[in-house]
């Protein structure tokens, strides 16, 4: 993914911090105390194996997105707090960073008062435990956690870590270099125009090296008069700057264009058996398809070709291919066909692959990405030489799934600039509500020493804040800069080991590759390799840690430490190595019952719990889900809200509860935040699909239409133009219905929204629409980059209800791509009812954290939550429980959490886990 900025900086690293670069202390692997735990020979040698169903590699702590990736960053960290059965705790007896911790109101003074509701500030106070170490061995300070606040609090920061949304004193003026309040407001709108901005030109000048290499010399005197008229004038002083955007798109576009032929490959079989006659084993024809090089074939009338396949109940008509220039047939494609046989042909012995069927597969796989990638941005000619293809990358950089990803950095560029010109000489070096101190006694208790204490005063009050300083605490000697930690170099000056306001810091430096693909922090587990670390190795490379679809750990020999005692309450993992094995989750029962893997979340339908029961070395243990499943819609793909809301009439989620997961295994759900929080709406309407009356009278409602006629009905009365039989025509500019693409997450339609995903697919084409279903293995890494139109996922809910993350109109978090805000805030007149709804529901948001107690903020989450469904970007579906199943032949079952909760697996505690003696 990044491995053009990594280059630089590989020799660099490897002096200081990479493998075999020291002699390793190896910690407290034998400790003497008597009340040590010993292990056993197996839990010496023998893995344990968790089951997972993807992993993205973008395994850090501040930029990890996708779920699996987070879980799987997570066994190497340590947070400043940590939860037990839904509340924060901290102190010694808990593996967190803090040995105590407390929030007291201030008046407008700074006078401690006791009343919430006339507190001017709040300050939170945490004592730092001595004594941590990371899994390096290196010790955990107060400089670390400093320099993971000023990382996820710096301007141009592009995670999914939201803490900059807290009202900290002073971090306004930090954050934008001014005093005034709006500035925050005034910097981001202005950095999105800049960027905006700056992706056209870019796209500009490409098509201006378009209309030039027509010409004899490439001078814009040689052009003709039309096509002076379409050149961009004034663009050359921006050229290094176009140029460098260009490199920074290109290998991000490049993984994104191999990412999606491994798409292709998960939903071949289903396209195939229920939709086009692709040819077996033939990914390619999916993959050139999903990029329009190859289209369906067509007759002289204009109507799809298909052919009919299987009999009875199975009989099911497929759209056809003209491979082989059929004159009665339209696009004709047997170019493409040739072209491929015959890369094959030349190169399959070449390729890497266990059989001679992998090595021809792998053949046609890079003949066919370097096919889209020639066509869509350029390719070696002749002489070996890259020549761009320009008219087509100009339309490439403005609308690919990378788009995205350029726009963020361009953004935070652009913010960088800003902030630049503001600050002048002038510059706010640190944010005056954190502070640090030495103290000896805390809450009136006497301490037994000296502590280092991290304060954070913030605004008023803010329910959310204490959960956002709960961050995990990843060492500044390994993601920083080589010696950032030293004495002398680690000061306000150079914000504590984070260059301020530097792209180039986030991109080459926290975004190195290494640091990307290998996690390090104080947790129960540290990153390893296939036969573990050797005797002076601190850390595996990522193709070491992340290997042929497993992830590898070991112990962490100075985790016991997190106690401040060896034998005391925490120690060591009792199990040496853990692994994660990645497993499609249609297989993820059978690996279980192999042996293969020894613990995976299964989905709770009655037929697994069925299966589960008649194998009596695995055991599956149930508990609510804090989280929900959901359909998305994209605004950024499909604008208008009509058609937004006309996909979610066609969805019903009876198919899930009386279907997939039958017998009470879930409840469907109708507004999109958890059933076991607080803040969910009890009452009759929460309880039933969401109904309203929009501002001009209509009466909208998201009952299942199964006919279509309710669904064109509203359409036509909301400018669509629909015939006599309700079939939609046209949109309201007169122009044709898109296909739209309803993707499920995951490789496998063993999921609980396909059945309901293909028979609105049904509903919706019976009445106009062309639809289209499919399964992607890598729709979750797409979503962060809002490359999806319609998709069904899942939620994982934060323990507190706080909206601001998913929702807020300022929320950088890659949900906000998913629901299309970029585009939203990028066109306010286009998008005027959309907007309207998002600030309306972002003051919500912001209202809500002014009040600690549960009622009002319950009382204002239920208006943000029917402003959600109005916007009809987001449906909830249902919400199930979680089997976590384990091979009890194995694993201990007295080790294993006895009273697990939505809030603590079965495995919360992963490091008492231990094996059967």
């Amino acid at each position: 993914m990044k491995k053009i900025l990594a280059v630089m900086l590989a020799f660099v690293f490897c002096l200081g911090i990479f493998a075999g670069c020291g002699k390793k202390d190896n910690g407290d692997d034998n400790p003497p105390d008597k009340e040590v735990y010993v292990p056993t020979e197996d839990e010496q040698t023998k893995a344990l194996v968790f089951g997972i169903d993807g992993a993205d590699g973008v395994f850090s702590p501040f930029f990890s997105s996708a779920a699996y990736d987070s879980e799987i960053v997570g066994q190497t960290q340590l947070g400043m707090l940590t939860t037990d059965n839904g509340e924060l705790k901290s102190g010694d007896n808990y593996a967190c960073v803090a040995k105590d911790h407390r929030s007291v109101y201030l008046d407008s003074q700074g006078n401690e008062i006791k009343n919430a509701s006339d507190a001017k500030f709040t300050r939170y106070d945490f004592i730092i435990k001595k004594g941590l170490k990371f899994s390096d061995g290196v010790d955990l300070t107060i400089k670390d956690v400093l320099f993971n606040l000023y990382v996820y609090l710096d301007p141009v920061y592009t995670g999914s870590a939201t803490i900059y949304s807290t009202d900290i004193v002073g971090l306004n003026e930090y954050r934008t270099q001014s005093k005034d309040e709006s500035a925050n407001d005034a910097l981001e709108e202005q950095a999105a125009v800049n960027a905006q901005t700056r992706l056209k030109r870019a796209s500009d000048w490409l098509n201006n090296q378009a209309l030039l290499e027509d010409t004899p010399n490439g001078k814009y005197e040689e052009l003709t008069a039309e096509q002076k008229k379409q050149y961009v004038m004034g663009l050359e002083k921006y050229e290094a700057e176009i140029n460098k955007d260009i490199e920074f798109f290109i290998p991000y576009y490049r993984q994104e264009v191999e990412g999606n032929y491994q798409s292709a490959i998960s939903s071949f079989e289903d396209d195939r058996k229920n939709t086009y006659a692709y040819d077996d084993g033939e990914y390619w024809q999916s993959f050139l398809y999903m990029y329009g090089i190859i289209d369906i074939a067509y007759n002289a009338k204009g109507e799809p070709i298909k052919t009919t396949v299987g009999t009875g109940d199975d009989k099911v008509e497929l759209y056809t291919f003209n491979f082989a220039d059929d004159p009665t047939m339209t696009n004709g494609c047997k170019w493409v066909k040739d072209y491929i046989e015959e890369y094959d042909a030349e190169n399959w012995e070449n390729m890497s692959g266990a059989t001679t069927l992998e090595k021809h597969n792998n053949a046609k796989m890079e003949a066919a990405i370097e096919l889209v990638y020639s066509t869509t941005v350029g390719a070696n000619d002749e002489n070996g030489k890259f020549k761009y293809e320009y008219s087509q990358f100009a339309l490439t950089i403005l609308s690919s799934g990378s788009t995205n990803t350029l726009l963020t950095e361009m953004q935070a560029d652009e913010k960088s600039k800003i902030i630049d010109n503001t600050a002048g000489d002038n510059l706010v070096r640190s944010i005056s509500g954190i502070t640090t101190s030495k103290v000896d006694t805390f809450a009136g208790e006497k301490l037994d020493g000296e502590y280092d204490m991290l304060s954070i005063k913030i605004k008023n009050v803010d329910p959310k804040a204490i959960w956002n300083f709960a961050f995990t605490v990843a060492p500044l000697h390994y993601y920083s800069y080589a010696g950032a930690g030293d004495e002398g170099e680690w000061n306000v000056k150079n914000n504590f080991g984070v260059r301020y306001n530097d792209t180039d810091f986030m991109n080459n430096v926290l975004k190195d590759s290494e640091k990307l693909g290998v996690p390090v922090g104080a947790g129960p587990y540290k990153a390893s390799k296939e036969r573990g670390l050797g005797e002076n190795e601190l850390y595996p490379s990522k193709n070491e840690f992340k290997k042929n679809n497993r992830v590898y750990y070991e112990r962490n020999t100075y985790f016991d430490l997190v106690d401040g005692k060896k034998g005391g309450e925490i120690q060591n993992a009792k199990v040496k190595y853990l692994q994660y094995q990645i497993v499609n989750s249609n297989f993820l029962l059978d690996s279980l019952s192999e042996k293969e893997i020894d613990v995976g979340n299964v989905n709770a339908t009655a037929a697994n719990v069925k299966r589960i029961n008649g194998i009596d070395y695995l055991k599956g243990d149930t508990t609510r889900t804090n989280g929900y499943g959901y359909v998305g819609i994209n605004a950024a793909k499909i604008a208008d809200v009509w058609m937004r809301r006309a996909i979610m009439k066609a969805m019903d989620t009876t198919i899930i509860s009386n279907g997939y997961y039958n017998g009470g295994l879930c409840d469907l759900i109708y507004r999109p935040i958890s059933m076991e929080s607080w803040a969910y709406p009890k009452n009759d309407a929460a309880e039933r699909p969401y109904a309203f009356t929009d501002d001009l009278g209509y009466e909208v409602d998201y009952v299942y239409d199964g006919s279509g006629a309710d669904i064109a009905k509203m359409l036509a009365a909301h400018g669509y133009q629909v015939s006599n039989d309700n079939k939609v025509l046209a949109d309201p500019d007169g122009n044709k219905l898109p296909k739209i693409t309803f993707t499920i997450a995951g490789e496998s339609n063993d999921h609980p929204a396909w059945q309901m995903f293909k028979n609105a697919e049904n509903v919706l084409e019976g009445i106009g629409f062309t639809i289209d279903v499919k399964t992607d293995q890598f729709a979750l890494q797409k979503l962060s980059k809002g490359e999806l139109t319609v998709w069904a996922a899942a939620w994982s809910s934060t323990i507190d209800p706080d909206m601001y993350q998913v929702y807020h109109k300022d929320s950088n978090a890659g949900s906000t791509l998913n629901w299309g805000y970029r585009a939203i805030k990028a066109d306010k007149q286009k998008y005027a009812y959309e907007w309207g709804v998002i600030e309306e529901l972002s003051d919500l948001i912001d209202r809500a954290r002014t009040f600690i107690e549960e009622p009002p903020r319950k009382d204002i989450y239920a208006k943000a939550l029917d402003l959600i469904m109005e916007l009809a970007v987001e449906m909830p579906t249902y919400q199930r429980n979680d089997l976590t199943v384990y091979n009890i032949s194995k694993i201990d079952t007295k080790t294993v959490n006895q009273n697990p909760t939505s809030y603590d697996g079965i495995f919360a505690k992963i490091w008492e886990v231990g094996y059967v003696r």
